[in-house]
């Protein structure tokens, strides 16, 4: 059921959501990468009391994320007869609610009209699920980077998630590091422990226990080049 606040003074909760990936793709037809980072991010606001939140993925879309910031607010609010009205700046979503382009899946058992599946069809469902508890609720469109201070928070708030995600390149970077520290340790091990059998070699000769000699080369399998 949609409804008109009658003024911001009436008893509602404001929700504003975001979305975003910083995706490697550099040609059009090239997906997001397995380790591109993305995050998504909500802001409520209801007489007084506040709610930021959010959460960082490798490898999402940025109209993955926009979906998941909308689910995660309406999961977020536990009152559902509280008026809801939700601002996003994706078209994307905006749309899919307030076109009915949902309720159209879901009569098809959730397919679209040429039979394919929609793209991020499970969290579409969890959407409408969410969408179901609340008996008032709005969906509109804000304009991103125009200077409302809701979006321009939320917008901050999935930045400072992606900033602060590990970049893959330096993990793997950290772990190659690693791994070449390692190799010079067990290398330099290795040099230590064949002189001091080698030592040991020299030792042994001294007594004349060249059987001793023998069974340690087996053993070992380092020769005497003395």
């Amino acid at each position: 059921m949609k409804f008109m606040p009658k003024s911001d003074k009436d008893n509602k909760i404001e929700v504003y959501t975001d979305g975003a990936c910083r995706s490697s793709a550099t040609q059009k037809g090239q997906t997001v990468g397995e380790h591109d980072k993305s995050a998504y991010a909500f802001f409520l606001s209801m007489g007084g009391h506040e709610k930021l939140d959010g959460g960082a993925e490798y490898g999402r879309t940025n109209n993955y994320m926009e979906i998941k910031a909308v689910l995660e607010a309406l999961r977020a609010i536990k009152n559902t007869f509280i008026p809801v009205v939700v601002y996003s700046d994706s078209t994307y979503v905006i749309n899919s609610i307030n076109k009915g382009w949902i309720k159209s899946w879901k009569k098809r058992n959730w397919t679209k009209s040429d039979g394919s599946i929609p793209a991020n069809v499970e969290l579409w469902k969890q959407i409408d699920q969410q969408i179901e508890r609340f008996p008032f609720i709005q969906f509109n469109h804000v304009k991103g980077h125009s200077g409302n201070e809701g979006n321009e928070l939320v917008d901050k708030h999935v930045n400072y998630l992606m900033d602060n995600m590990i970049d893959h390149e330096e993990i793997q970077k950290e772990t190659e590091n690693t791994t070449e520290d390692w190799k010079r340790i067990k290398n330099a091990e290795a040099v230590k422990a064949r002189t001091l059998l080698q030592e040991a070699y020299e030792l042994l000769k001294s007594e004349n226990f060249h059987d001793h000699i023998e069974v340690i080369e087996k053993l070992t399998g380092v020769d005497y080049n003395g």
